[in-house]
């Protein structure tokens, strides 16, 4: 027991190390660009919905204030949404304000990059490597796992972590011919679940494709009882898995069935994040950005593959007797094919084509695969190094020795001439291996092998930190500046309620220079007509993006614009002089930059001609070929009133709606609604109206909304090309609006039905194992 014991001492010991050190340079390094990065617009505002869901005891499937627009329990970047960060929610929220703490960006930083270290820990263990190679190994890997500005992206750090977790319980899994097999099955299938909750495009597709390419690698040549064994564990791996996980799939693919998003400097794009192959080409990546994952230098563009895990790789491809050959093929093909991925260089156009590969940031993610398959790589050259020093054979490898030196001299030269002293240095830490191997006395090799490794894992840190310390802010001002900003932004959000105290619900955004951070749009639930944030259909977004600014502002219910003072002084007073809008009031010492640094006093113009939450129509217009352009040009008439006329897509409805507009009656004008309730995907409202018509809300359509009048199941119209709408009756109605996509239900109950057949097949199994075991 005492050796046994030892051993896992020092796996303690070394796991706590890593801990530590990740712990120290998260915390204390600079991490943020600024506040209106994703860590803040899009993660943060996540994770302070998963935190008010679970207090509110309810998720919310619908946020058109979240990124995209996407669910919460189906977003594909929805890293807020699985147990991990569960936990961090509910430690980190706070009661009185209804926010979390930015101090949960750090530590779900900590634990994630932990969860990396651990597991490539331990998957190099499992090559019967030494546990220096995978410390060192698994140390300079999670500290270099970046591609250019990869350490802002938190959703990537959540989504890859998992990884060499799925490959270490993989090769357990095919490996072991006990009973436990079945036991690492499980474990893959939570894992794969896992990666499921946190993305449904590119992390989930590479887990299952890596772990594809392992069971393939491992039946080739196997017997047949072998291969039967290994295609039980793997089916029951990924069946299990992606059963748990059906329901974030299927609801994921029914947001990205019709996501359009308008972005700023590239226009429309469909499917998320994928480009066009015209916008796509111009974010290749070409010798300039090569050059950089070469350096260390504190660049806008940061580091990728650490020198010691670039010598180690180029070491590892000369490697002669290779331990788990399959593992290191995989490693081999898969770098090459990222690199060659990230920089477009092989099949640019067929990504292009392919749902979630094809996305602004695809080079950071192929740079954090190709990390992963060089550190596999690394260890092996790692290990060729430790054993030439234990056993003195410079002499019979002499190649190999004249090659390493020659290349530690070159990639040396190359750095002298960048400049770069850091990279310099580590290079220069490496030329000590050679001269290790001449040391005659085995302990004294093994202490100077030792101190040379722990110097350059030693840079490796110091090099995250240096490379982190270019970002603004250091992590505990970022996390003040973003709770003073939530803090800030909730006092004008509480002044604009004060105004006019009888209005349930409204919108409001801010016009030229925002008056809060981007991600407060979020957080607090301010509108953002800038189209970036909302989901859109093909025909909403052109009128959201294109219409007159009063009849949009009717449309969505804006009733006060926020305007800087930092703006063009003309531009403030064209809302002085316009009809459309008075000032309601203003408010001092508010942040309004991008940043949210900037304190200064924000101007609150009131619409004069706010329709409100929900109107009822009595005149309309069917739609059968009208385009969205075509909509935008009749709802821009002078004479064409939103209040009055409805423009509205043909659709099929049941005889009582068609007898209810039979009876519309458009001279007689007497109606009022009352929203009763409104939250993410519940919508509840109270109407009287003493000619029966069609009720207009202000809120968007998309596929997944049912709506009910006084309980009863009715057709949910689209509206003026973007609102949803119902057929009322005369007289008093409560109309519910309800976001249920069939393919979340549908998801759960495939995921229930198949977790019954487990179970009974299960118990069936256990019966039979049984009884034959009697009978015998």
């Amino acid at each position: 027991m005492k050796p046994n014991s030892n051993k896992a001492h020092k796996d303690i010991l070394y796991c706590s190390i890593g801990f530590c050190l990740i712990t120290y340079v998260i915390m204390s390094a600079k991490m943020m660009t600024s506040l209106e990065g994703d860590n803040c617009a899009q993660t943060y505002a996540l994770f302070v919905n998963v935190a008010k869901a679970i207090h509110s005891h309810r998720t919310s499937f619908w946020n058109p204030y979240l990124w995209g627009g996407f669910s919460s329990i189906g977003n594909f970047i929805t890293e807020a949404n699985y147990p991990i960060n569960w936990i961090l929610c509910n430690v980190f929220y706070d009661p009185e304000t209804a926010l979390v703490s930015y101090a949960i960006i750090p530590c779900n930083l900590i634990i994630h990059y932990t969860l990396y270290f651990v597991g490539l820990y331990f998957l190099v263990k499992r090559l019967s490597f030494s546990k220096l190679n995978a410390f060192s190994i698994a140390m300079a890997s999670t500290f270099c796992c970046a591609l250019f500005y990869y350490r802002t992206w938190v959703v990537y750090t959540d989504g890859f972590c998992w990884l060499p977790l799925i490959i270490l319980f993989s090769i357990i899994m095919f490996e072991d011919h006990s009973k436990k097999c079945y036991l690492y099955a499980i474990i893959l299938s939570v894992l794969f679940a896992i990666e499921a909750s946190i993305s449904t495009s590119l992390m989930l597709v590479i887990s299952v494709f890596i772990f594809g390419i392992l069971f393939l690698s491992y039946i080739i040549k196997q017997e047949k009882a072998e291969v039967i064994r290994i295609l039980k564990c793997s089916v029951l791996a990924g069946g299990f898995g992606m059963t748990l996980a059906a329901p974030f799939l299927l609801s994921a693919f029914a947001f990205i069935k019709y996501m359009i998003r308008c972005v700023p400097d590239i226009g429309f794009i469909t499917w998320g994040t994928q480009l066009p192959i015209s916008e796509y080409s111009k974010y290749k990546y070409g010798l300039p950005e090569f050059r950089t994952m070469l350096s260390f230098k504190n660049s806008n563009l940061g580091i990728s593959i650490s020198a010691f895990i670039l010598i180690f790789c180029l070491i590892g491809f000369f490697v002669k007797k290779k331990r788990n050959i399959r593992l290191y093929r995989i490693s081999f093909i898969g770098a090459v094919i990222c690199a060659m991925a990230c920089f477009a260089i092989v099949f640019p156009t067929i990504f292009c084509f392919v749902p979630g590969l094809n996305q602004i940031r695809e080079a950071f993610m192929y740079g954090i695969l190709m990390n992963l398959f060089a550190s596999i790589l690394a260890s092996y050259g790692f290990n060729l190094i430790e054993q030439l020093i234990e056993t003195r054979k410079f002499k019979s490898e002499l190649k190999f020795t004249t090659l390493l030196v020659i290349l530690l001299l070159s990639l040396l030269g190359y750095n002298i001439f960048q400049k770069d002293i850091s990279c310099s240095l580590c290079v220069i830490v490496a030329l000590f291996y050679p001269l290790v191997w001449l040391v005659k006395r085995v302990n004294i090799r093994r202490i100077l092998f030792c101190i040379v490794t722990y110097i350059f894992v030693g840079l490796c840190v110091k090099d995250l930190y240096c490379s982190s310390n270019i970002f603004l802010y250091t992590e505990p001002e970022a996390i003040k500046l973003v709770e003073q900003t939530c803090k800030n932004s909730q006092n004008l959000l509480n002044y604009i309620n004060s105004l006019d105290p009888s209005d349930e619900y409204y919108k409001m955004t801010d016009w030229g220079n925002p008056c809060y951070p981007t991600n407060m749009s979020s957080v607090l639930g301010f509108y953002d007509t800038k189209g970036y944030l909302n989901p859109l259909l093909a025909a909403s977004i052109y009128i959201h993006m294109w219409m007159p600014l009063d009849k949009r502002a009717q449309l969505q219910n804006l009733k006060y614009y926020l305007v800087s003072e930092n703006n063009d002084p003309l531009f403030i007073s064209s809302f002085e002089d316009s009809t459309l809008f008075i000032r309601a009031g203003q408010i001092e010492n508010i942040y309004s930059d991008w940043a949210g640094t900037s304190e200064s006093i924000v101007y609150i113009y009131q619409t004069t001609d706010n329709l409100g939450d929900a109107w009822i129509v009595t005149d309309f217009q069917w739609n059968d070929t009208k385009s969205p352009e075509e909509i935008i040009k009749l709802i821009s008439a002078y004479d064409f009133s939103i209040n009055t006329t409805a423009i509205i897509e043909n659709c099929t409805l049941s005889p009582e709606e068609e007898q209810n507009l039979s009876e519309v009656n458009s001279s007689v004008d007497n109606s009022s609604t009352k929203c009763l309730y409104m939250s993410n995907d519940i919508a509840i409202y109270d109407i009287y109206s003493e000619t029966s018509g069609v009720l207009v809300t202000s809120e968007l359509y998309y596929p997944g909304w049912k709506v009910y009048v006084n309980g009863e199941k009715r057709t949910l119209l689209q509206v003026d090309g973007t609102n949803r709408g119902v057929v009322l009756p005369a007289g008093v109605s409560k109309v519910e609006f309800r976001f249920e996509p069939w393919e979340y239900q549908w998801g759960i109950r495939l995921q229930i039905t198949i977790l019954v057949i487990i179970i009974f097949s299960g118990i069936l199994s256990y019966w039979y194992m049984r009884r034959k075991k009697y009978v015998e």
